[in-house]
């Protein structure tokens, strides 16, 4: 990709990936002001508005967010949430959770 913050101009073979010369500072003000001779070119007509429409619905009433499940919820994938489990010893030894280390003793492993 070239960079295209402050392009120089560049030409490609395939017209679409090509880089035009860019206008100056004053020649892009000019093009933004009308041209610079505003006597010359008659005021565009104003355009009427539409009108507003017969009916619009009424904002959603506000509802306030949920309050956090004392109990673990059951996700979308049928897992239950893990982030902060409390320890468990299951009949089978896959589905038991020990209990974490303190965050010292994680530090102490990890050797800070």
């Amino acid at each position: 990709m070239f960079d295209t913050r402050n392009p120089d101009p560049m030409a490609h073979e395939d017209p679409r990936k090509s880089i035009s010369a860019a206008p100056s500072f004053e020649e892009y003000l000019k093009q933004r002001q009308g041209g610079g001779d505003a006597a010359a070119a008659p005021a565009p007509a104003p355009v009427a508005s539409t009108p507003a429409p017969a009916y619009s619905p009424a904002p959603a009433a506000y509802s306030p967010p949920a309050a956090a499940p004392a109990e673990p919820a059951k996700g979308a994938g049928g897992m239950f949430d893990t982030r902060d489990p409390e320890p468990m010893a299951h009949e089978d030894p896959r589905k038991s959770i020990s209990a974490a280390p303190s965050f010292e003793e994680y530090m102490k492993q990890r050797g800070q």
